[in-house]
């Protein structure tokens, strides 16, 4: 079993390399945006900026949990158990 630090560290790393890719994803919109790229292939990037701006929430919630144990016994937002998603909740 891991221990708390190191989850701790693991999701950290995570959400480093989830903030260079969401960085990646938002230069390929803009320079896709300001060319003739068909609006379908913008949306899909979009929509992966998104869904990767909401993981990387999750994460530092995560870890920011980790951090202030006081914290983890705090009741938690109103986010989907298990990570799920927000469809059919008009987002």
């Amino acid at each position: 079993m891991h221990s708390r630090s190191s989850i701790r560290d693991l999701r950290r790393a995570e959400a480093l390399q989830l903030r260079e890719h969401i960085a990646s994803l938002e230069r390929e919109l803009a320079q896709k945006a300001s060319s003739s790229v068909s609006k379908v292939k913008l949306a899909e990037i979009g929509q992966q900026l998104r869904w990767h701006k909401v993981r990387l929430e999750i994460l530092r919630e995560c870890v920011a949990g980790m951090s202030n144990p006081d914290d983890a016994r705090q009741p938690q937002s109103s986010r989907p158990p298990n990570g799920g998603s927000f469809e059919g909740r008009g987002r």
